[in-house]
């Protein structure tokens, strides 16, 4: 992962700043943007996705939910990208909760 602003950004402070033509933005709810490689971009756009802010506000997640009645939960973007394999650590190498980038 490459560092691209704070966890807390919001569309409108990341407008006008130059990206690599190989990464998107994936819109979230409450004015929030998440950052795809473009390879990515397209199945993970098929979703609805939502920013997931902890208590503090301090920390700002790409979620969706998945299952139904009685199963419901929260999946993060960055372990679907990643595949969340059993047993490991999946999380931001630059700190940024909103930079999914590979």
């Amino acid at each position: 992962l490459r560092a691209f602003g704070g966890p807390t950004q919001r569309r409108e402070q990341w407008a006008g700043k130059a990206m690599a033509s190989d990464v998107q933005e994936i819109p979230l709810t409450r004015g929030f943007v998440a950052l795809v490689d473009a390879t990515d971009y397209e199945w993970l756009a098929s979703f609805k996705w939502c920013a997931s802010v902890n208590k503090t506000g301090t920390l700002v997640y790409a979620v969706r939910g998945v299952g139904g009645r009685g199963t419901a939960r929260l999946l993060s973007m960055h372990r679907m990208i990643l595949g969340d394999p059993p047993g490991s650590l999946v999380d931001h190498a630059n700190g940024n909760t909103l930079d999914n980038r590979r």
